[in-house]
């Protein structure tokens, strides 16, 4: 929660010096700590006007959210404004349809399309591509029109799979993601001191550079430079704010950890003035659960810096450990949505030949799936 404060109106911190826009406390533009199009759900009024909230969400923030957004789409986050995770473009296609990748990673049908030939009786035909029988059926019933109400038809219904293609993605970790993830932990900080705690002037230089007005991008490492306590395995492959402050040493140090692996260290302030400080927030972008809770940040803040730049295979190898995440929890939903089918396939009083077809048929499907095999089949309906 924001800290109560008496006063009447603060300033938006990110307004230029003429022209500041005021507001009661509480009542600013909302600010999440983590994106919310990273799933991230803990804010704070207490920060900036509508005005620089969208300035900057379109200069620096999209910019990270669309750097993150595969990884959003492939672990098939819960936006807390936007809902659904985002929807990827792909080149792909399938028999000659565009794909693009859908929330959790699955190639879809960009559009539902209907092609349209003739047989060799003259008789017309058309074929129809879409997602699920109902699209189909929507798609086929609105074609159908234009012959009428008295129109005959024969329909055969086939289910296609193909192995989907890699996906690949460049993380880039330029000048405009470094500001955002500044500009996220100073967000995390306003949620736990007075508001004029953040429009001191001890906290200008790093405000001044969220707003793109000085370069102190050297204050911010894409790699984890302080100690870190452990966070509960929930929140392994979540988000992680952390900030921290020495009142001995007069620093103020955040740290950010996405998806549980990429990992950004900044130097909020080196003239901090108040008391020893430490507050974490943990979410779990895929439930939307969360905590926020103290630790010790004197001593944390006191281990910065601990480290030099980390090695590629440290990297790598955390890069695999989410790799690995990824591939557990898809083989997972194929699985569950395998046996879903199948209870939902087999009638009541069915016999052992018919339970075994059923079973038998979804198997074929699943292995081929895992396997990565394609297959065609006809779907008696």
């Amino acid at each position: 929660m924001d800290s109560d404060t008496s006063e009447q109106q603060i300033a938006c911190v990110y307004c230029p010096e003429d022209g500041k826009k005021t507001f009661p406390p509480k009542k600013g533009s909302l600010e999440h700590v983590i994106l919310s199009a990273l799933g991230g759900r803990k804010g704070s009024r207490n920060i900036c006007c509508m005005d620089c909230n969208n300035r900057l969400g379109l200069e620096i923030d999209d910019v990270l959210a669309r750097t993150f957004a595969p990884l959003a789409n492939q672990f098939n986050i819960q936006r807390d404004r936007r809902g659904a995770a985002p929807i990827i473009a792909s080149k792909e296609t399938l028999d000659g349809a565009q794909l693009e990748v859908g929330p959790g990673g699955q190639y879809r049908l960009k559009k539902a399309t209907v092609t349209e030939s003739e047989t060799a009786d003259g008789r017309p035909s058309f074929y129809v591509q879409a997602n699920n029988l109902e699209e189909a059926d929507r798609l086929r019933g609105s074609y159908l029109k234009k012959f009428g109400p008295n129109a005959q038809t024969t329909t055969e219904y086939f289910a296609t799979s193909t192995p989907a293609p890699l996906h690949a993605f460049e993380l880039k970790f330029g000048d405009a993601e470094k500001r955002s993830s500044a500009k996220m932990l100073l967000t995390l900080l306003a949620t736990s001191v007075h508001p004029d705690r953040i429009r001191s002037d001890e906290l200008r230089d790093i405000v001044r550079y969220i707003n793109g007005e000085i370069n102190i991008g050297h204050r911010v490492q894409p790699w984890l430079n302080i100690a870190m306590p452990a966070t509960k395995e929930e929140y392994r492959f979540g988000h992680v704010a952390l900030v921290v402050a020495s009142a001995e040493l007069k620093q103020l140090v955040g740290v950010l950890l996405l998806f549980g692996t990429f990992k950004v260290t900044v130097l909020l302030s080196d003239s901090w003035s108040g008391p020893a400080l430490g507050v974490r927030y943990c979410v779990d972008p895929c439930s939307g659960h969360h905590d926020t809770d103290r630790i010790d940040g004197e001593t944390l803040a006191q281990s910065f810096p601990q480290s030099e730049i980390p090695c590629d295979a440290d990297l790598g190898a955390d890069i695999g450990a989410l790799i690995g995440e990824l591939q557990e929890r898809q083989r997972t939903k194929l699985i569950m949505g395998v046996i879903e089918e199948v209870k939902a396939r087999i009638p009541e009083g069915a016999s052992q030949e018919e339970i075994k077809r059923i079973v038998d048929e979804a198997a074929n499907r699943l292995t081929k799936e895992l396997l990565k095999i394609p297959y065609k089949r006809r779907l008696d309906l």
